[in-house]
C-alpha cells in the first residue's frame, strides 16, 4: 500500500483516479497522450477513459452499451484550450461527479475499486471486438480518501485481488490476472454464461461463500487464458477457514490444477465437468458432496480423499481416462486414505491403474447416508486393477441382503478385486463380466465375492429378489461374523452395541485393524467419547496396533480442530516405529497438515523432501507425485491454526482442570432423526461457558433460521428445529463458540 497526496492547485472538490501503464497519463499541459491507460480500474473508468483527444470529428460506436448514455462514444471527447490549458467541454463524463461515476471520489469518502474491471476498456490497446470487451482483474484498490488543510490524501493498494463484500460476475468473459481471494463473510456469485480465464499460476481461493450455478445451456466456465494442457492455471480452493460454503452446479473447469475442498468447507459440486486438469477433486478434512459430475482425463487421480473422520458423498460421477491420455492406466479413479468413510454410489470409472483404492483404516460404504440399495451401483472396468483395499481398511461393496451390491467390476487387466494387509472386502451379489472375478487375497485379509450376478446391472439386468437383513445375533462362529454384526448394529444406529462388538474384536485380536477402522467410523457417527477414551488407552499400551490407534486418534483430533494433539501423535508414531506403514502415513499427514492448515510452504517442502527420499521407489498409488503436485500449487493464505483453538489443548500441557460430569471437548452431533419431517433434534456439548450461535443455512449459504444466539454454560445441550415452513432439501447447520466451529448437514423430506 502506498499513500499519495494531491495538492488541490485548481481548487477542485473531486478527484479522478486512473492507472497509467504505458504513459504518464493526462496532465495540465498534455491531455493528448493517447495510450495512457490501457488497463482500466472500474466500471465507468473501463469505458474508454484512457483516451483523451483534442478534436472530435466523429463518434466511433462499438455497439457495447454505455452505462451512462446507452451507447459507446467514450473514446471521443470535446476538448477546448481555455486559459492556457486544455479542458474537456463535452463527453459522456462531462460534469459527472460522485453518484454518477464511481471513479470520482469526494474527499473524506471511503470507496474501493472492485477487484475486476468491466467491459469496453481496451479499444485502442486491443482493437478486436473480443479483446475490447475484456473484463480483467485490476489488483487495484483505493481507500481512506481525506482532505487535510486543502490537500487530498489517498491510500492506493496495488496487487490487491481480495473480495471483501458480496460481488457478482455476470455473463461474459472475465480475465483473472492475479489470485483472487474471497474473504468471509463475503460471497462471490457467478451467473450463468460467465467465463473466467485465469493467467498461469493464478487461482480462486474462497474462504467465504461461492455460488457458481450455471444452467445446462449456459454453464459457468473456468479455463486458462491460452494454455490447453493440465496445470495451465491454478486451482479452485474452497477452504473452510473460517467458514467456506460453496455451491458449484453446471460448471466446466479445464486446463487447471484441481478443485480443493479443505478444512471443514461445506461444498456441493454437481453437474460439473472437470476436463484435462492435473486432478479432479482433492478433499482434506471435510465432507463435500460430489454428485453427477464428469471427470475426464486428469493427469493424476479423479478424486483424492483424505477426509480424516468425515464421510464425503460421491455419487453418479463418470471418472475416466482415455487411451490418448499419456498417463493412461496410471493413478486412481477414487483414492481414499486415512480414517475416511466415503459413501460411494453409482460411479463409472475406467482407464486408471486402480479404479478405487482404499488404504490406511478407510471404511468405504457403497450406499448413501440412509442405507438405500442402488441398482445399478458402481462400475469399474478397463483399469489395471478394479477395487483395491489394504492396510486395515474395509469396503462394503455388496452384502447378502443386496445392501451396497449391484456393482459391475470386470475387464480389468490384473485383478478385479484385491484385499491385502489386514483388509476386509465384502463384495456379494455383483457382476464380474459373466464369470468369476479375478481376485487376490493375502493371508491376513478377508474377501467374499460369492453369489455373482449373471446379468450386468448397467445393461438393465433384472435384480434378484431382495432379502431382508437379519437382526439376529446368532452364533458368532468367526471374526467375519462378528464384524458383520457390528456393521449391522451401525446400520440400525445402535452405536453402543456396535462399538462393543468392535472393541471385543480388538481385545481378542480378531481382525483388530479392521475393527479399529470400524470403531472410529462409529465414533464419527455418534458422540464417541467412550470410543475416544478406548483409543487413548490403546495408544499408550504396548501392542502390534499401538501406532494404528495413535494414527486414528490423530485423524479424530484433526477433524475436531485439535491440531496440537494431532501433530504430537504423528511425532510419536514416527518416533515409535519409523519404518512402519503408520509412520509413512503420519509423515504424509504431517505434510498435508503443514500445507493445508499451517500453510507453511517452505516447511512442507522440507517434509516432502524426506518423504520423497523414503518412499519414491515404492509408490504404486502415486502418493509422492500427488504430494509434489499439491506443493507446487500450495496455498499462500494465512495460517488457519491460530483461529482453531482446541477445546482440549490445555490437556497436553497439564493445565486443564477436569470437572466431574462436564464434557471435555466442543462437539456438534448429527441431528436425529435424519432425514426428518418436520422436526429434528440437534445435540451439542460445550467444554467451557461460551457465546454460542447455532445457525441453519440452505445450500446457497443463505441463513434460514438462528436456533441459538447467546451465552451458554458448559455442558450438554439440545435444540429442536421445526422445519414445517421450509421446503424439502439439504440444509447446513453451523455451531460456533468463540473461535471453535463445527458444521454438519441434514435432509428435510416432506
Amino acid at each position: 500500500m502506498t499513500s499519495y497526496d494531491f495538492t488541490q492547485r485548481l481548487g477542485l472538490d473531486r478527484i479522478l483516479v486512473w492507472r497509467a501503464i504505458n504513459g504518464t497519463g493526462p496532465t495540465d499541459n498534455d491531455i493528448t497522450n493517447s495510450i495512457c491507460r490501457p488497463q482500466p480500474i472500474d466500471i465507468e473508468a473501463a469505458h474508454g477513459k484512457w483516451i483523451w483527444q483534442e478534436f472530435a470529428d466523429s463518434v466511433h460506436n462499438t455497439g457495447v452499451p454505455n452505462p451512462l448514455i446507452g451507447f459507446d462514444s467514450l473514446e471521443i471527447r470535446k476538448i477546448a484550450y481555455v486559459n492556457g490549458k486544455y479542458r474537456e467541454i463535452q463527453g459522456p463524463y462531462f460534469n459527472k461527479d460522485v453518484g454518477s461515476s464511481s471513479v470520482f471520489f469526494a474527499p473524506n469518502s471511503n470507496k474501493e475499486f472492485s477487484f475486476y474491471t468491466n467491459p469496453n476498456s481496451n479499444y485502442l490497446y486491443n482493437s478486436s471486438s473480443e479483446k475490447y470487451a475484456r473484463s480483467i482483474t485490476s489488483g487495484f484498490a483505493v481507500k481512506n480518501i481525506r482532505n487535510v488543510s486543502g490537500t487530498t490524501y489517498i491510500d492506493i493498494y496495488t496487487n490487491n485481488y481480495t473480495i471483501t463484500s458480496n460481488t457478482t460476475l455476470t455473463a461474459g468473459t472475465w480475465y483473472i490476472n492475479g489470485t483472487v481471494t474471497v474473504r468471509a463473510p463475503a460471497r462471490l456469485t457467478i451467473l450463468p454464461g460467465a467465463i473466467l480465464k485465469f493467467a498461469p499460476g493464478t487461482s480462486l481461493i474462497v474462504n467465504g461463500g461461492l455460488t457458481a450455478v450455471g444452467t445446462p445451456t449456459q454453464p459457468i466456465v473456468f479455463t486458462s487464458t491460452g494454455g490447453t494442457t493440465a496445470g495451465s492455471w491454478g486451482s479452485l480452493t474452497l477452504d473452510g477457514y473460517p467458514g467456506c460454503m460453496a455451491d458449484l452446479n453446471y460448471v466446466n473447469m479445464q486446463y487447471g490444477d484441481q478443485i480443493k475442498c479443505l478444512n471443514g468447507a461445506v461444498v456441493a459440486i454437481q453437474n460439473t465437468t472437470l476436463a484435462n486438469n492435473n486432478q479432479g477433486v482433492y478433499v482434506f478434512n471435510c465432507a463435500p458432496q460430489i454428485i453427477n459430475n464428469k471427470i475426464i482425463d486428469p493427469t493424476q487421480n479423479g478424486i483424492y480423499c483424505d477426509a480424516r473422520g468425515y464421510d464425503p458423498f460421491i455419487q453418479n460421477n463418470t471418472i475416466t481416462k482415455t487411451s490418448s491420455n499419456p498417463p493412461y492406466h496410471h493413478y486412481t479413479g477414487i483414492i481414499v486414505y486415512n480414517p475416511t468413510y466415503p459413501l460411494i454410489v453409482h460411479n463409472d470409472i475406467s482407464g486408471f491403474d486402480y479404479g478405487m483404492y482404499f488404504g490406511g483404516s478407510v471404511g468405504a460404504y457403497f450406499t448413501n447416508d440412509w442405507g438405500d440399495i442402488f441398482n445399478p451401483n458402481n462400475r469399474i472396468k478397463s483399469c489395471n486393477e478394479g477395487l483395491v483395499v489394504g492396510w486395515g481398511s474395509f469396503a462394503l461393496a455388496g452384502d447378502y441382503d443386496y445392501w451396497t451390491a449391484y456393482n459391475s467390476i470386470y475387464g480389468n487387466t490384473y485383478y478385479d478385486v484385491r484385499s491385502y494387509q489386514s483388509a476386509t472386502v465384502r463384495a456379494v451379489h455383483n457382476y464380474w463380466g459373466g464369470g468369476s472375478p479375478s481376485t487376490y487375497k493375502d493371508a491376513t485379509s478377508y474377501l467374499d465375492v460369492s453369489l455373482p450376478l449373471t446379468t450386468d446391472p448397467w445393461a438393465g439386468g433384472s435384480p434378484s429378489p431382495l432379502v431382508a437383513a437379519s437382526t439376529s445375533e446368532g452364533p458368532l462362529q468367526s471374526p467375519v461374523d462378528k464384524f458383520s454384526l457390528g456393521i449391522l448394529y451401525g446400520r440400525q444406529k445402535q452405536y453402543s452395541k456396535a462399538a462393543e462388538v468392535f472393541k471385543n474384536m480388538v481385545n481378542s485380536g480378531e481382525m483388530p485393524l479392521v475393527a479399529l477402522s470400524a470403531l472410529v467410523k462409529i465414533c464419527s457417527d455418534s458422540s464417541g467419547l467412550e470410543t475416544v477414551k478406548y483409543l487413548e488407552t490403546l495408544a499408550v499400551a504396548k501392542s502390534s496396533y499401538q501406532t494404528t490407534a495413535m494414527r486414528l486418534l490423530a485423524g479424530y483430533y484433526l477433524s475436531k480442530g485439535n491440531y496440537a494433539t494431532a501433530s504430537a501423535m504423528w511425532d510419536r508414531i514416527i518416533e515409535s516405529s519409523p519404518d512402519g506403514y503408520d509412520a509413512r502415513l503420519a509423515r504424509f499427514a504431517r505434510f498435508y497438515y503443514t500445507l493445508n492448515v499451517v500453510k507453511d510452504v517452505k516447511l512442507a517442502s522440507t517434509l516432502l523432501d524426506e518423504i520423497s527420499t523414503l518412499y519414491s521407489k515404492d509408490d504404486r498409488t502415486g502418493s509422492v507425485e500427488t504430494a509434489k503436485l499439491m506443493l507446487i500449487n500450495g496455498s499462500s493464505q494465512p495460517s488457519a491454526q491460530a483461529a482453531f483453538e482446541s477445546p482440549s489443548k490445555e490437556c497436553t500441557t497439564g493445565k486443564a482442570v477436569m470437572t466431574a460430569n462436564l464434557p471435555t471437548e466442543f462437539l456438534l452431533r448429527q441431528n436425529y432423526p435424519n432425514p426428518f419431517n418436520p422436526t429434528t433434534t440437534i445435540n451439542f456439548q460445550l467444554s467451557h461457558d461460551s457465546y454460542v450461535k447455532l445457525i441453519v443455512y440452505d445450500v446457497l449459504g443463505r441463513e434460514v433460521t438462528r436456533l441459538t444466539d447467546g451465552q451458554m454454560e458448559a455442558g450438554y445441550h439440545s435444540v429442536t428445529w421445526n422445519a414445517s415452513n421450509v421446503s424439502s432439501g439439504i440444509y447446513i447447520y453451523r455451531l460456533s463458540a468463540g473461535s471453535l466451529v463445527q458444521v454438519k448437514r441434514m435432509l428435510m423430506i416432506k
